[in-house]
């Protein structure tokens, strides 16, 4: 009774619920992450930030570099980012299908989460 009452008041904020366990599953949630750009649509991941270092750095070849941006690129030499993608390559089972010289190209055997991490890798 409780999750068709919680449905008939999802629907007057325009959510439709077409199977109750959805609700149950809903009341577990801490983040909802939504997507205006496909990405998750399309089933394509990329990688535009990595946070290492207590910094967030940014991936030029995915996230163009705003003049107002306080980010930084990337530093390949930093022991804290090279332990950061030995974690990355050590935790993926993703592996690429294609040799393109263009990594963001390539096809990609694997979870769509591990194949944006694998491009940056």
């Amino acid at each position: 009774m409780a999750l068709t009452l919680t449905a008939q008041k999802m629907l007057t904020f325009g959510v439709l619920v077409n199977n109750l366990d959805i609700i149950e599953t809903l009341g577990a949630v801490t983040c909802i992450c939504s997507d205006k750009t496909g990405t998750l649509t399309q089933n394509r991941m990329s990688v535009s930030h990595l946070v290492y270092d207590k910094r967030i750095s940014v991936i030029p070849h995915v996230t163009p570099l705003m003049k107002e941006d306080k980010f930084l690129p990337f530093d390949p030499v930093d022991p804290h980012f090279k332990a950061l993608i030995n974690l990355g390559i050590i935790n993926t089972e993703a592996v690429f299908m294609t040799n393109e010289p263009d990594v963001m190209k390539r096809q990609v055997k694997g979870d769509a989460s591990e194949a944006g991490l694998i491009k940056v890798l």
